[in-house]
């Protein structure tokens, strides 16, 4: 019998408890840190992560300087996420590239893009 209890989490809180480094949604063949958490309420090991998509998102916190854009043929379609810290927005960006593969998304500072999923990393 498989337990199917669930909980809503704070993003937030879990990237501040597993560090910026980690990967917030698993990769096929890639060891996840979901793997190595628990069920409070069975005790079994292994936890699945779902995103849930929002209307309009409200800011993770006050004074979001951070949005995650959604793009196409140049004319912003959504603003995904907004975020007041750096490693957040970092995490979110990640995550809504693996979401909507494909589509163009930003992670702008105010009017400055600092990522851009069409344009890829020199390093």
């Amino acid at each position: 019998m498989h337990c199917r209890y669930r909980k809503l989490v704070d993003i937030d809180s879990v990237v501040r408890h597993v560090g910026v480094m980690h990967e917030l949604m698993p990769a096929l063949g890639v060891r996840h840190y979901s793997e190595r958490m628990s069920c409070p309420k069975c005790g079994e090991r292994g936890m699945f992560i779902w995103s849930l998509s929002v209307e309009d998102p409200e800011p993770v916190s006050g004074g979001s300087q951070y949005q995650i854009n959604a793009w196409e043929n140049g004319v912003l379609v959504a603003t995904l996420c907004r975020a007041s810290e750096f490693e957040l927005a970092i995490a979110a960006f990640d995550v809504a590239v693996k979401v909507h593969q494909g589509k163009q998304i930003t992670l702008q500072e105010r009017a400055r893009v600092l990522r851009d999923s069409y344009v890829k990393d020199a390093g």
